[in-house]
């Protein structure tokens, strides 16, 4: 008899261990917001059940449902009040709707994917799918009008394939927005987008695209391959994010946005501010890396695209902004009223990039517009803590092309740290000085001319800009000439 129990026992625990794995699957079959077989229904039914997933949520909604027009297939949800958040690990995917397909074009053609279901809100709701557990995956879903999603608890979540913020065709954005995707606290390991063409995201017409925000520890390793983000579908108009990538409180450590091969690469463009780092709040190096990236031209890489006030301010220590490998540099261009690239950290490595210029590196992005503002490629700001800038460097492909800025090349305000450095890039066609070492003071004009008489001995380099050069020999003897009334320079 105890033998007969121990084997009922042992039946019983079997049964329950694989009912608390089981995956499960909840079929979405209308745009309501309350009956059975809604999303919000889903959400409920997966949060209720006990297994720990990942479930799916799939859609089989028909063309015969009131909200689903006929000339174009798309199913549109309106939800009534907030999403619960998921309490399960959940694969949400779009692309099982009837007459939705991936997006099969290469990088430099934008996205032909065509989604068929669409969830918005009414005017009084803001609400995210909040993803509370780890290792849920949402893709192929156009969500807009105060819609995102929220990437909660460990983490180790994807989001690839959707329109976020735009319309059901990815050509316009609404009025009313919210953040697109949200990172938050103790959240890592996340991949926002792809190296494959499916996984191409659109983030674009929202608050902020792509916000990452830790009140505490830094989020780890988040992965922005492969989006348009400000860009309509095709990448060639802007569909304006406030802010295209933000980190904010203590930020991100180890980020990679884009990568070394045309598949990882984010068309940043067009929008209102490009990428605003801030993780320096984590009190060491964030080692965040933007590299391979479009920031401002179009999917082509050739026409303008810009981002109204900067493409990338970082106040992340570390930070990497291109690199010397095949592939790491990025586009920077046209942007309207700051900068290309805006330095305001220590220990930033800039290197590798065409800055002020379309992918050909030679020339303005076409159809560049000078804005009113004079604008240079590279701006380096803030006071003493900010040390150790790395602009080019000695090895082969560290150096950076800047050209074609409406101001200096690089800039340097006067009141910065030690240990910057300057070295092997290609710097023409600028408006102004293709190095100006001062920012502007008292001076009547935008920096100080080379003969700068004085008496402040604050500023990098003591203030003292370029010389003269006159003739260059084959055997490396330059000869020139420096006007300087500070004869502690000359002699350094």
């Amino acid at each position: 008899m105890k033998h007969l129990r121990a084997i009922a026992s042992s039946i019983l625990t079997s049964i329950f261990t694989v009912a608390a794995t089981q995956a499960a699957t909840f079929t979405v079959s209308n745009t309501t917001d309350a009956s059975a077989g809604s999303f919000r229904q889903a959400i409920i039914d997966i949060n209720a059940v006990p297994a720990s997933g990942p479930h799916s949520i799939v859609f089989k909604i028909p063309a015969s449902d009131a909200n689903c027009v006929a000339a174009t297939g798309v199913c549109t949800i309106s939800l009534l009040s907030g999403l619960p958040l998921f309490t399960k690990s959940v694969v949400i995917d779009g692309y099982t709707q009837p007459g939705a397909t991936v997006n099969t074009n290469p990088p430099n053609l934008g996205t032909n994917a065509s989604l068929r279901v669409e969830i918005g809100a009414l005017a009084t709701v803001g609400t995210n799918i909040f993803l509370a557990v780890s290792g849920s995956v949402v893709r192929g879903l156009i969500l807009n009008r105060r819609v995102g999603i929220a990437l909660g608890g460990t983490g180790n979540h994807t989001v690839e394939g959707n329109f976020i913020g735009t319309n059901a065709d990815g050509s316009a954005g609404f009025a009313d927005r919210q953040n697109g995707v949200s990172v938050s606290t103790n959240s890592h390991n996340n991949v926002i987008g792809g190296t494959t063409p499916a996984a191409r995201n659109v983030i674009s017409g929202n608050g902020t695209g792509i916000l990452i925000s830790s009140s505490s520890t830094p989020i780890l390793s988040t992965q922005i391959l492969g989006n348009l983000i400000g860009t309509n579908e095709a990448g060639t108009n802007a569909i304006a994010n406030d802010l295209a990538i933000a980190f904010v409180q203590v930020g991100g450590k180890n980020t990679v946005i884009g990568g070394t091969t045309a598949a990882a690469r984010n068309v940043i463009s067009g929008n209102t501010a490009g990428i605003y780092d801030e993780s320096s709040l984590i009190g060491a190096t964030s080692d965040n890396t933007i590299s391979g990236n479009y920031i401002g031209v179009d999917v082509t890489g050739a026409a303008a695209l810009g981002n109204v006030f900067y493409g990338i301010s970082t106040s992340s220590s570390g930070s990497v902004i291109g690199g010397s490998a095949p592939g790491a540099g990025n586009v920077i261009a046209a942007s309207g009223t700051t900068a290309n690239v805006v330095i305001q950290t220590r220990d930033a490595v800039v290197q590798g990039n065409w800055i002020g210029t379309g992918v050909s590196g030679i020339s303005a992005p076409a159809g560049f517009v000078p804005s009113a503002f004079a604008v240079p490629g590279i701006y380096v700001s803030g006071n003493v803590a900010v040390t150790g800038t790395q602009i080019g460097g000695t090895a082969s492909d560290a150096g950076n092309v800047i050209a074609f800025n409406t101001s200096y090349g690089v800039l340097l305000s006067d009141q910065l740290g030690n240990g910057h450095s300057i070295l092997g890039n290609s710097m023409f066609s600028n408006a102004q000085l293709g190095i100006n070492l001062s920012s502007p003071g008292s001076e009547t004009t935008f920096g100080v001319t080379p003969n700068d008489t004085g008496d402040g001995d604050f500023g990098v380099n003591g203030r003292q800009n370029y010389p003269v050069l006159t003739t260059v020999s084959a055997a490396g003897n330059v000869q020139g000439t420096l006007n300087s009334n500070r004869q502690r320079y000359l002699s350094a």
